[in-house]
């Protein structure tokens, strides 16, 4: 069995030493979502873009404020959008709402709820502790870096590009992907149940977990434990798109194809064995002008998680971006013990983050136990070698949620 590490390292000189670079497009900010930035993105704004109104309120002149005077003329009432068209004096005061620019010498807004209306001027009750203005470019100034390369768009990421004057990005092209759901026992209709048949549930997973992620599924297909029909699958999209990802058929199972077709539809088998659990078939093969495979396990936990390890470390390669290890990795304390007798591979267990910031083992039957990722926050690492970890001590997690 291949050391996840150095099955890493295997697949990132691989797809480097193709120089295989998707190109990329210009789109409009506000239909990138799921979508990679090509380039470094730069604020074209300062933000705020002037002293801003943290409240609604009553702004004060600086020289009242020292003096800590009590009763205001109103002059005028500013909304968001609006400037101010008088100017302040000693003794006056300009209703200001949230948002809105803070008069010139205003140095304090005092909040509405701090004040009252006697006899036609504006009566300070209590002064508060800070300005409630937002300075002028606090946030961001006019050049700053907002997103660098390689960043995937999601709604926070729109709305900042957005509010920094930024409407359209470059873009890489979006993967194109097929998929390949392998194994007599997988049916697509209840109404095909019978005894001995389950419910394609990877195939659906691998979808939408690429829809997710930005890539494009050009094709969902099943095909059964027949090496004939795998080979012909194989080779009708290895020219046509960036990646095929299959699962099941990757044992050492009388019916498991998968390995001999790929090797057998022109492909060069770059690892079949890896050294994790949930994961240990995991296979990866490629040659030098088609698309990359991997041949992900049968079950579906282990489909979920080598989608994860896998194949978005190579959406990245492929994006010209160098994946971070520890990116999706922090380390935090088990809320348990916790015991296995696996020790000769890396294992990822499935777990729940508490809401004091422990991971809590859940009860798990194994890879093909699919509903655990329904309770899972995502998996904590337990290295080669080592049977027992202790409640409270630190253990890596990989953050998938």
């Amino acid at each position: 069995m291949l050391p996840l590490n150095q099955a890493f390292n295997i697949l990132d000189q691989i797809i480097l030493a193709r120089s295989l670079r998707l190109p990329s497009e210009e789109i409009q900010v506000i239909n990138g979502l799921n979508r990679v930035l090509a380039a470094t993105q730069f604020s074209r704004l300062t933000l705020p873009p002037f002293d801003k109104s943290a409240m609604d309120g009553y702004a004060i002149i600086a020289s009242d404020y020292a003096e800590q005077k009590i009763e205001y003329t109103l002059l005028e009432t500013i909304a968001a959008g609006e400037v101010a068209r008088q100017k302040l004096q000693p003794g006056t005061t300009i209703k200001i709402m949230t948002g809105a620019p803070v008069p010139q010498g205003a140095s304090v807004i005092v909040p509405i709820e701090n004040t009252e209306i006697k006899n036609n001027k504006i009566i300070i009750l209590n002064w508060p502790r800070g300005s409630n203005i937002c300075p002028f470019g606090e946030d961001i100034k006019s050049g700053d870096e907002i997103l660098s390369k390689g960043k995937f768009l999601d709604p926070v990421a729109i709305a900042n590009l957005i509010a920094c004057g930024i409407s359209t990005v470059p873009v890489h092209s979006k993967l194109q992907a097929v998929i390949i759901s392998t194994g007599e026992e997988i049916v697509n209709d209840f109404a095909n149940i019978t005894p001995g048949k389950i419910m394609d549930s990877n195939g659906p997973m691998l979808q939408t977990l690429c829809y997710k992620h930005g890539i494009d599924v050009v094709a969902n297909l099943k095909v059964g434990d027949d090496y004939a029909a795998t080979v012909a699958v194989l080779k009708q999209y290895l020219t046509t798109t960036d990646i095929i990802l299959l699962s099941g058929g990757v044992s050492a199972g009388d019916f498991d194809f998968v390995t001999k077709a790929l090797s057998d539809a022109g492909l060069t088998m770059h690892f079949n064995r890896v050294a994790i659990k949930p994961g240990k078939p995991t296979t990866f093969a490629s040659n030098d002008k088609t698309a990359l495979v991997f041949a992900l396990p049968g079950n579906p936990v282990a489909v979920y998680l080598t989608f994860h390890l896998f194949v978005l470390r190579t959406m990245k390669l492929l994006f010209g971006v160098k994946p971070v290890d520890q990116e999706s990795y922090i380390t935090l304390p088990l809320a348990q013990d916790f015991k296995h007798k696996e020790t000769e591979r890396v294992v990822y267990v499935p777990c729940r983050l508490d809401l004091n910031g422990t991971l809590l083992p859940l009860k798990s039957h194994g890879s093909a136990h699919l509903a655990i990722l329904l309770q899972s926050s995502g998996f904590f690492v337990v290295p080669k070698d080592i049977s027992e970890l202790k409640q409270g001590e630190k253990a890596t997690f990989f953050n998938i949620s």
